[in-house]
């Protein structure tokens, strides 16, 4: 199997959980017009966190801790491995520091929103409180994404 690009995601939300910040996505092509988590492509050498914090601040000029950041998942793809992770912020304090937007929006509301499909999931697994262990491995296999673990945490017998 060929070597994975590591990259990192991350999801802010407001103290009171209510609503989270995203960027609109410029690129890549199939993400263009598309809200996503902030985050990119992790560094040689660089450990995931590390890089977390350092994409985040990248984008959004807020500094954050490497403890502040709580990993949830990890989706494995052909060539991708990207790992996941929520925090709690001021989002009045970010700006966006790139050609790519950062919008705060409600979670609420977010099923209304063009985001890319996995951030449909992501943010409620994020906001989650089961005693379920996270963070939850979602790997692609033969064109078929495994998600028991989401299914079995969503609906526990």
């Amino acid at each position: 199997m060929a070597k994975r690009t590591k990259a990192v995601v991350g999801f802010m939300f407001s103290e009171d959980t209510r609503k989270v910040a995203l960027i609109r996505k410029r690129r890549p092509a199939f993400q263009a017009g598309l809200l996503n988590g902030v985050g990119g492509k992790v560094e040689r050498g660089e450990r995931p966190e590390a890089a977390m914090v350092r994409e985040f601040f990248e984008e959004t000029g807020v500094q954050t801790a490497v403890a502040a950041w709580k990993y949830v998942a990890r989706i494995l793809v052909s060539d991708w491995d990207i790992k996941f992770y929520c925090t709690t912020g001021d989002l009045s304090a970010l700006k966006s520091t790139t050609d790519e937007l950062i919008e705060v929006h409600n979670v609420s509301t977010l099923n209304f929103q063009s985001t890319l499909r996995n951030v449909q999931w992501l943010v409620p697994l994020c906001l989650d409180t089961s005693d379920y262990v996270l963070p939850i491995t979602v790997r692609e296999t033969n064109e078929l994404v495994e998600v028991t673990k989401v299914l079995a945490a969503a609906n526990p017998t």
